[in-house]
């Protein structure tokens, strides 16, 4: 399906010539975003002022968020991409913290013999996949 083809750890997208280092978001609130993955996924937050932040996504690679002003919509417009995703120690943990951070359910929680999964949709319209690891099921 197009969800399980979308569905690519940022951890693990590494090919023979290049690896992914960074992805960078633009949002209308850097803080509120900022809470979202600091406290929804436990990401650890490396620099933040009020129009830009970089947390760690992996040991190789950082996801920068930068605010897009006020008036400014183009760039705001996702639709369904980027998709990010991550594998999760306590996937009820996670969903709880990631929902109770303003993010919101993008379909029911996926059953798969990899695990469980999920997918949400952030206050400035970004696509989180999360997915418990396989030892935990």
């Amino acid at each position: 399906s197009l969800f399980n083809s979308l569905f690519i750890s940022l951890s693990l997208f590494t090919t023979m010539t290049s690896t992914l280092r960074s992805v960078l978001l633009l949002v209308r609130n850097v803080g509120s975003t900022v809470s979202l993955f600091e406290n929804g996924l436990g990401l650890e937050v490396v620099a933040s002022m009020d129009n830009f932040a970089e947390l760690k996504a992996s040991k190789d690679s950082s996801l920068f968020i930068q605010s897009v002003p006020e008036g400014v919509e183009a760039p705001l417009s996702t639709g369904y991409s980027p998709f990010l995703n991550f594998d999760v120690e306590d996937f009820d943990n996670c969903l709880v913290n990631m929902l109770q951070s303003g993010s919101r359910m993008d379909g029911a929680v996926k059953f798969s013999q990899n695990g469980r999964m999920a997918v949400l949709k952030t206050m400035d319209g970004h696509m989180i996949g999360i997915q418990e690891k396989a030892s935990d099921i």
